[in-house]
């Protein structure tokens, strides 16, 4: 029978109406199975609506005269619908109705890796599970002491709660992995885990590193090495201004005894994991290779906080990223980030090339034997971090850094948004008028 009043929803069993449908003339009405949506039928055509706020979400056409017969089926994905032409006719409507927000987990997956002429260690559960849980609390504690929160990553458990190690055959003895040790043993894992989303730490029974190092020494000249790192530049020079969007996933390659990294060691190559930087700012920060007591920057906590990692069960969204430079601005570089998911973070990296090495590059504890190291492997060659502003999930801000001085042509800007997604892109620095502007900016 046609009603010409609106539907009306209400709760059982005090009959509560807590919604009005505005259908107008409606013969029949069916929910979708999870009770989220309800579909009318009325004068020539079907209603989709949304049944939290009443809001239409879509109209499907195609009669002639009265629909006034409705049904849903079990999986929610077509309707049933017939009326005074005498044709019942089936519509899919799964592309009308909203997306369902998909749950990631993004977690430490620990693997114990065991040559073929090795024995398992009875205790390696017991020390992995020990080393977990205390970086889980070293990153609870700083990204707390910051005022984000005590938040901290998780890992695989079993069911008494303490980690679940996988033991991972290789097929070979450990000779064959002393070399290329990551590369080959990450060879053999891929093939068998899910890598997009998880993080695995993996650890190798212990592989002889004196037959890795000296086999590499002798690979490679300095003329070998200087072609490689060309050609390395040329190819970023191709997709500079190309917008990547980075993983979530990621692995870390250690070797036994564990005892041998220290917990801010293994803390730093977790923080590079979950996409933070070398950062050379301060000798205390954890992402510097200073000599002092680690923390994390306020900067490297804010970004944590976002991470899928420190965020297991958040909802999965991930819109366009879109970077554009724009003039520079009194000792700042301008650029406009638009993200409808909401950015987050944004962090400006830079090849330092200046002379004398910044302050939180302690790689030797002799100042001159650091200063050579600094010359001799880190001048302008890797990127660190140079500035980061955080900000409060603004769809579209310009953001200013500082302008970086003496380094390399190139920059890389990383952006990490509301959900946890993660791009970068490569900028050129435009230095022909740099001396110029610095001069005014300063």
């Amino acid at each position: 029978m046609q009603s010409r009043h609106e539907p009306r929803l209400y709760y059982p069993p005090d009959w509560h109406n807590y919604n009005t449908i505005p259908a107008g003339n409606v013969y029949d009405l069916a929910f979708t199975p999870d009770g989220k949506t309800l579909i009318s039928g009325g004068s020539n055509e079907l209603k989709i609506w949304d049944v939290a706020n009443g809001s239409r979400i879509a109209s499907i056409e195609g009669y002639s005269r009265w629909v006034k017969c409705v049904d849903v089926s079990a999986d929610g994905k077509f309707v049933a619908a017939g009326g005074n032409d005498g044709v019942i006719r089936i519509w899919d409507i799964a592309n009308y109705l909203p997306k369902k927000q998909e749950i990631t987990q993004n977690i430490i997956v620990p693997i114990y890796f065991l040559p073929t002429n090795r024995l398992p260690q009875a205790d390696i559960p017991e020390k992995i599970d020990k080393i977990l849980r205390d970086l889980q609390t070293f990153f609870a504690d700083e990204i707390q002491r910051h005022g984000f929160g005590r938040k901290t990553f998780d890992f695989k458990k079993n069911s008494d709660g303490s980690a679940k190690v996988y033991l991972f055959e290789g097929k070979t003895t450990d000779e064959y992995y002393a070399e290329d040790t990551s590369s080959k043993v990450l060879n053999e894992i891929q093939q068998h885990f899910e890598w997009s989303n998880n993080f695995y730490f993996i650890i190798v029974d212990k592989v002889d590193k004196s037959i890795e190092k000296e086999s590499i020494e002798n690979r490679y000249t300095l003329s070998d090495l200087e072609s490689i790192e060309k050609g390395i530049q040329d190819m970023v020079l191709s997709i500079r201004d190309r917008i990547f969007r980075k993983r979530q996933g990621g692995d870390i390659v250690v070797r036994t005894p564990l005892n041998e990294y220290p917990k801010h060691g293994l803390a730093a190559k977790f923080g590079d994991t979950f996409g933070l930087n070398r950062d050379y700012r301060h000798p205390s920060y954890l992402m510097s290779s200073g000599r002092q007591s680690k923390h994390l920057s306020k900067s490297s906590a804010a970004w944590l906080s976002r991470s899928r990692f420190f965020n297991t069960e958040m909802t999965f969204f991930d819109d366009k990223t879109v970077i554009e430079t724009r003039s520079p601005s009194k000792g700042k570089i301008r650029f406009k980030v638009e993200d409808t998911d909401g950015i987050y973070q944004v962090r400006l990296l830079a090849k330092p090339i200046n002379k004398n090495h910044p302050l939180g590059f302690q790689m030797k504890i002799d100042p001159a034997q650091n200063q050579t190291e600094w010359e001799k492997s880190y001048q302008g060659r890797y990127y660190t971090l140079h500035d980061a502003l955080t900000l409060q999930g603004e769809k579209k801000a310009t953001v200013e850094l500082d302008y970086p001085k003496f380094v390399d042509d190139l920059i890389e800007l990383h952006v990490i948004d509301s959900h946890g997604n993660r791009v970068y892109v490569i900028k050129r620095i435009d230095h022909s008028g740099t001396s110029f502007l610095r001069r005014i900016f300063n």
